[in-house]
């Protein structure tokens, strides 16, 4: 089973994050284990910015990869065996060695945009959770884990946490039919499964 695991940028402050990154490591043994992290006030201090300078939409996703980029390094630092990854085929050699494969997300995504032929918006709108969500299918993942520093109800839908601001209102269309999506309490790390909506678009394969 491949799992990606989408790391809030907020709960790298939290305490224990090296213990906790190991549990979840070990959660499903014998799966293969893709991260993504968040920006968090990293990507926050480049919408600030965009707001007082007018970045524009494209430099302001850019931006906001290397901030994602910047908390992917701490990851690696705290998983042991980690290997931060640029391309769907350092990915896929990565998880031939058994090690937890980290994203990249400014080298990755560039990557994964012209080898899929489909551009990702330029847009506050699409964040790293719809990333995640699109990356999973991208590389035929079969569940992917958001990892939130709020506590999401059980048997909350898909379209509740998109309309309660949980996860960004383009995460529905890109978290694929085949995908099992979990949450993870952050106080507990007891994940449960969340059915997903009906999938509206679905992007092409890697």
């Amino acid at each position: 089973m491949r799992v990606v695991w989408k790391i809030g940028g907020s709960v790298l402050s939290r305490p224990k994050l090296r213990q906790r990154l190991n549990d979840w490591l070990r959660y499903w043994p014998d799966s293969e284990s893709v991260w993504m992290v968040g920006g968090g006030a990293a990507a926050d201090a480049v919408r600030e910015w965009d707001r007082v300078h007018q970045l524009g939409d494209e430099t302001s996703h850019n931006l906001a990869l290397s901030a994602m980029d910047f908390n992917a390094e701490l990851v690696c630092q705290l998983l042991p065996g980690a290997e931060l990854v640029c391309t769907g085929p350092e990915l896929e050699q990565a998880l031939a060695r058994r090690c937890p494969a980290v994203i990249s997300a400014g080298d990755f995504f560039a990557w994964a945009e012209q080898a899929s032929r489909e551009r990702l918006p330029r847009s506050w709108q699409l964040t790293s959770d719809s990333l995640a969500a699109w990356s999973a299918r991208q590389i035929h993942a079969e569940r992917l884990v958001l990892v939130k520093s709020v506590a999401i109800p059980a048997r909350t839908s898909l379209d509740e946490m998109a309309r309660g601001g949980v996860v960004d209102a383009l995460f529905p269309q890109y978290l694929g039919a085949n995908v099992d999506l979990w949450t993870v309490d952050p106080v507990t790390i007891e994940p449960w499964r969340l059915t997903p909506s009906p999938v509206m678009q679905t992007p092409k394969s890697l």
